[in-house]
């Protein structure tokens, strides 16, 4: 489910934020994707995070910062459910450094079902 930043909606933009796999982990063993993904439309270039193979993660959202106008200029948030502890985890990334890792992470005493989508609003 491919999300571009919801201020550029409809319009010519340049990043789309996604959730991706490792091309070793396609393959009929895996639990589904495990990272995301930041690809420049443009040129193709990709900034990923993979959060590892015990886990299935859910689309990310994008939360502009507030009074921002670059696109891809806020937080990619979002759950990923850790199969092997069966939690999930809400984590926090800084939209244009995803390889960075999650800026924070808050990890919930329970797992959520799969397909929890969102969206943002201020």
């Amino acid at each position: 489910m491919p999300r571009v930043d919801p201020r550029f909606v409809g319009t010519r933009h340049q990043y789309v934020f996604h959730t991706s796999a490792k091309e070793t982990e396609l393959s009929a063993r895996a639990l589904g994707f495990a990272g995301i993904s930041r690809v420049d439309v443009h040129t193709g270039r990709a900034d990923a995070y993979h959060y590892g193979t015990d886990y299935v993660v859910e689309e990310h959202i994008l939360v502009p910062k507030p009074r921002a106008t670059r696109e891809g200029d806020g937080w990619l948030v979002g759950a990923a459910y850790n199969a092997k502890t069966q939690l999930t985890e809400l984590a926090v990334f800084e939209a244009t450094a995803l390889a960075a890792g999650p800026i924070a992470k808050v990890f919930l005493p329970y797992g959520l079902p799969i397909g929890f989508h969102g969206h943002f609003y201020a």
